[in-house]
């Protein structure tokens, strides 16, 4: 039946080829530890990570591009080879064509989708408790070391997803007016048999127990963080203790929000739930033989949506990161429409392949850009030294705002203030008066850069000097 390979031959690596393989592959083994340890020391030495704000829209387009354009994989032009290989990579696929070893199967090849993802997690866990435990091992390990952490979970997130839906899809075989249930991948393993329903538990649960939450905690979180609630009614209880349960993870959630405006903080949660959205309709054009130009209308019309919120407002605190993002989104909303026009004039899988491949050449060419300019950052201290100048760095000014929209938003979350005659209203919270106070910045005076501390102290109070 389809999925098996014939006596004598295995299924490969990067496509769903049986050749005739040796046990020599397994060599393999060391090339996969190793590029498990590069990418956490690529990600962490070039500081390409989600606190940035300047990895999450490659992601993203790399992403889609995988999910929404499967056809393009199946083609085997040597043109199109270092673009597929480059999009494969960047979703933590092996990506080329090759053996493993005598006997590999489609249900192994199932398990073995989970074990990259879940080596990253491990190799991460071990560092960080390490460094815990031992002084001179957090000395060695990178600063970023949170933020490379949560890049990995991103990054791993479609992977995963494709990864945990796969064994949960089923086929049906009629022989003789008796219909058999089987599992779509290998007709020769019937659905809820014992050798299928360990692998359908473990995906049920990553795809039902950490991917799904994971997503819906991304999206929702930032407006229960800010929602005032004193547990009053059913609901305001709900949402505290919710907030009580993700206090614990929130330098881990501030990774990803920290590039955003408090009102957009939302955006990588709405990413994720994009994802799965654009999946699932693959998955159901896939299954069900539907039109292509339905799937590309979907996905153009969901790239042309994010193009038109990113232009219609200042989604990050830097205004670097909202170009970045926008050179992506266009680039990716160009391609499903021109490629929704290919399908509709009936041009060939070729013509198709070619768009795909200048497209990811040009997303390949804005990733290189981000790379010179983060390193560009690090010699720009050197020249305003030159100079004569201080140097303060953008990000360390993107950096302070964030810090103190948290304090604004952290403190003061339930209360709002207001003054005719006031611009811009901060907040402080005195603590040894034990209640919160406010300070009024009049716009004329921080236009002169001078704030004006007015603290509301009790008589006989202190003035709090800190």
């Amino acid at each position: 039946l389809c999925g098996q390979c014939k006596p004598g031959y295995s299924i490969t690596l990067g496509s769903s080829k049986c050749l005739q393989c040796s046990n020599n592959y397994l060599a393999l083994l060391i090339l996969f530890v190793a590029a498990g340890i590069l990418l956490i020391a690529f990600l962490s030495i070039l500081n390409v990570t989600v606190n940035t704000g300047r990895i999450n829209a490659m992601l993203f387009y790399a992403n889609i591009i995988k999910l929404a354009n499967y056809e393009f994989f199946r083609l085997r032009e040597p043109s199109f080879l270092i673009f597929q290989i480059l999009i494969n990579w960047i979703n933590l696929d092996f990506g080329i064509t090759s053996c493993f070893y005598n006997g590999f199967d489609y249900y192994t090849k199932s398990w073995l989708n989970f074990i990259f993802p879940l080596y990253l997690f491990v190799l991460l866990g071990i560092a960080i408790f390490a460094a815990n435990k031992s002084t001179k091992v957090s000395k060695n390990l990178p600063i970023n070391m949170l933020s490379v952490s949560t890049t990995i979970v991103l990054i791993s997130f479609t992977k995963l997803l494709r990864a945990s839906t796969l064994p949960l899809t089923y086929g049906v075989v009629k022989t003789d007016n008796t219909a058999h249930v089987v599992w779509l991948f290998d007709g020769n393993i019937a659905y809820f048999s014992s050798k299928h329903i360990p692998l359908l538990i473990f995906s049920a649960f990553v795809l039902i127990g950490l991917l799904l939450p994971f997503a819906i905690i991304m999206v929702s979180y930032p407006f229960l963080w800010s929602f005032a609630a004193h547990e009053g009614t059913c609901f305001e209880k709900f949402v505290c203790f919710f907030r009580r349960r993700l206090f614990k993870f929130k330098p881990f959630l501030e990774t990803y929000d920290g590039p955003f405006l408090p009102k957009y903080r939302y955006w990588t949660g709405l990413l994720l739930i994009l994802r799965l959205v654009v999946y699932f309709i693959v998955a159901n054009v896939y299954t069900s033989g539907s039109n292509e130009w339905f799937k590309s209308s979907a996905v153009s019309a969901i790239c042309i949506t994010l193009v038109g919120i990113v232009l219609g407002g200042k989604i990050y605190l830097c205004d670097v990161n909202r170009r970045v993002e926008l050179l992506y989104l266009l680039n990716l909303s160009i391609l499903e429409f021109l490629l929704l026009f290919l399908q509709l004039s009936g041009q060939s899988n070729e013509a198709q392949g070619i768009t795909i491949s200048i497209s990811i050449s040009l997303a390949f060419f804005t990733f290189l850009g981000v790379i010179i300019y983060e390193k560009y950052q690090n010699f720009e201290p050197i020249i305003y030294r030159l100079r004569g100048k201080e140097y303060v760095s953008r990000q360390t000014k993107c950096q302070t705002k964030a810090y103190n929209r948290d304090r604004e938003s952290d403190a003061f979350h339930s209360q709002k203030y207001s003054k005719e005659d006031t611009n811009i209203t901060e907040f402080l919270e005195v603590l040894d008066t034990g209640r919160h106070t406010s300070v009024v910045i009049n716009e004329e005076n921080r236009k002169q850069g001078e704030l004006i501390q007015h603290l509301l102290l009790r008589p006989g109070d202190k003035p709090n000097t800190t």
